[in-house]
């Protein structure tokens, strides 16, 4: 009796005509069907959608999924034609793939302007550093203080690792780990001139001491010198070829440069000398997704959810249940890290992104578009006007 009053009711729907609110219910009666494995009925429904939406791209692909069920292999790929057309970026509400490569990753990188943003990575990498102290051998009262300063510098404490740094008493033995940390206070408070002067001055005093050569590197880097920067790196690796940070700098560089197929060598080689690099994970991570291999991407990522504070693991899950289709879960998330990182334009981006693919597409774009006040992208911009331009994705915003 249940399953007739059911079915009488789907009829009246499909006869009586829809107001444009109702017109959107469509797709959810076509997705009901579809889950029940009641095929031909989703196809009546979709068929609906089209007719009463002809400019929308989603009826087309959900449409396109049904004919293909149904073993109309040239019908489905015509629908995937004429949503690609309506709309280049539509096939991400069914490619996983394209999820992976249009959401805003977060990597770790060495943006010294803003050192309070997450994500950001300190090249004062204290296992390479405490490495180098041992080897220099200089002296237990002069090495303590250098270690303060390490982790002060680690911590994104500048001031008390300048204040501690002016008691070390320059030697010989300790004066070119002196001038790179002097070096390392100026790059972080963006003098990147006087940073260059002092990474040199450290080489000069001692030309094997290999941390200068990657914090000048950066140094290079940040002035918008990559064949500097490259240069430096690579004598460091010369010198010192088994320490995981200078792979991760190495991968940041061709990451940098376009090179990603070398940035993955890299990243590779960093986890092979250290494989609970969290840093390097993540990157490796983002970037196998970015090239759309997503699987494997996401493979490395999950590793990377264990080894992230709480920030990190739920913007992560997020893009996990992202890539994989949960947009309720993943919108959760986002919002939940949003709330303790309100400025964070990726995540704004990322929920905006995820509220659009949940026909939510009023509050998504206005979401988007604050998201790309607070940081201009033009990749980013190319998906706001593709979704929110109501000329050309017209019943999304309704």
């Amino acid at each position: 009796m249940m399953k007739l009053i059911v079915k009488i009711f789907l009829l009246i729907l499909v006869v009586l005509p829809m107001s444009g609110q109702q017109i959107t219910q469509w797709l959810q009666l076509g997705h009901n069907s579809y889950k029940q494995g009641d095929l031909t009925q989703a196809l009546t429904f979709y068929n609906k959608h089209v007719e009463a939406e002809p400019k929308d791209p989603i009826g087309y692909l959900y449409r396109a999924r049904i004919h293909t069920a149904l073993g109309n292999e040239s019908l489905g790929q015509l629908d995937l034609g004429i949503a690609e057309k309506l709309n280049p970026l539509s096939l991400m509400y069914m490619n996983p793939a394209l999820r992976s490569i249009h959401y805003a990753k977060k990597s770790y990188g060495y943006d010294f302007d803003n050192l309070d943003e997450n994500f950001v990575k300190s090249p004062t990498n204290l296992d390479t550093y405490r490495n180098i102290l041992t080897e220099l051998d200089i002296g237990h009262s002069q090495d303590s203080l250098i270690a303060v300063v390490l982790t002060n510098l680690n911590q994104k404490n500048i001031d008390i690792a300048e204040s501690t740094l002016e008691q070390v008493e320059i030697t010989d033995m300790n004066k070119s780990i002196v001038l790179d940390l002097k070096g390392k206070i100026k790059l972080k408070l963006g003098d990147y001139r006087s940073a260059e002067k002092l990474f040199l001055s450290s080489i000069n005093h001692n030309p094997n001491f290999v941390i200068a050569y990657h914090n000048l590197s950066i140094c290079y880097s940040l002035l918008g010198q990559p064949a500097k920067a490259m240069e430096s790196l690579k004598q460091a690796i010369l010198l010192k070829d088994d320490v995981s940070l200078f792979y991760f700098t190495l991968a940041k560089l061709n990451e940098k440069n376009g090179n990603k197929s070398d940035a993955i060598e890299n990243y590779k080689i960093a986890l092979s000398l250290d494989q609970e690099y969290k840093e390097a994970i993540v990157n490796y991570s983002q970037l196998l997704k970015s090239l759309g291999e997503y699987e494997e991407g996401l493979s490395y990522l999950s590793k990377a959810v264990e080894m992230a504070d709480d920030d990190e693991r739920t913007y992560f899950k997020a893009n996990i249940q992202f890539v994989y289709g949960e947009y309720e879960e993943s919108l959760s998330l986002y919002e939940s890290y949003l709330l303790s990182n309100p400025n964070d334009a990726d995540a704004m981006y990322n929920s905006g992104l995820t509220k659009i693919l949940l026909k939510r597409s009023d509050e998504g774009c206005a979401e988007i578009d604050q998201s790309l006040q607070l940081l201009r992208n033009d990749k980013r911009q190319n998906v706001y006007n593709l979704f929110c331009d109501a000329s050309l994705f017209s019943s999304i915003n309704r």
